[in-house]
Formats: C-alpha cells, structure tokens, sequence
C-alpha cells in the first residue's frame, strides 16, 4: 500500500502518540501481506442425460465458502505514525462457485 504524503512528525510533545503537521514531510511505501486459513464448506450438485449410445452431456454446481480474518503488521516506524496502528485486520472471502458443462464418451476399451 502506498501512504499519502506522511502528516506524521515525531512525537515533538513527548506524551507517547504520533504528532501531525498541516504540510506533507514525506511519502512511503508499505508491503501488507494478509495471510488467513480457516475451516468451510462445499457442495456439487449435478445432473447427466445419456444423449446416444456410450455418449452422454452432463452439468455440474460446485460451491466452496469459506472466510476469516488476517491481519498484517506494519513494518516502517512511518507507516505506524502515519496511521497510528501496528497491525490491520482485514477480511478475507475464500469463497468460489463454478459451473461445469461436459462431454462423456465411453471408450469401447476393457482395462
């Protein structure tokens, strides 16, 4: 995430919080990696019709849900002042569904 230019000034009245100014000192740059692993569900729901011999068309609904929080730690002492945090949480959606169109041909083949 790139920081607007940084309000924050060091801590000038020593009272332990970040100071802002009215004029912009500098600008920064911070990498924000989000990281999550949870537990959810999924689903296939499907159907096929046998269209001539050893050939038939099928469709498919797979769904997978699942979500969490993550967070990340700011790494720069200016990205710290600048928002006044260490870490942001962030949420994060783990979630797809697809839709399958096919084709199956039974091979005239033993195995």
């Amino acid at each position: 995430m790139s920081g607007p230019a940084a309000l924050a000034a060091p801590d000038t009245d020593l009272d332990g919080d970040a100071d802002y100014t009215g004029t912009a000192t500098s600008t920064f740059k911070e990498k924000a990696k989000f990281e999550v692993s949870g537990i959810g569900f999924n689903w296939t729901v499907g159907a096929s019709a046998e269209m001539m011999t050893d050939l038939s068309v099928f469709v498919e609904l797979d769904a997978t849900t699942g979500g969490g929080m993550a967070d990340a730690t700011f790494k720069t002492d200016t990205a710290k002042s600048a928002f006044g945090i260490s870490k942001i949480y962030y949420p994060v959606n783990l979630s797809t569904q697809l839709v399958r169109f096919g084709v199956n041909y039974k091979l005239p083949v033993q195995l």
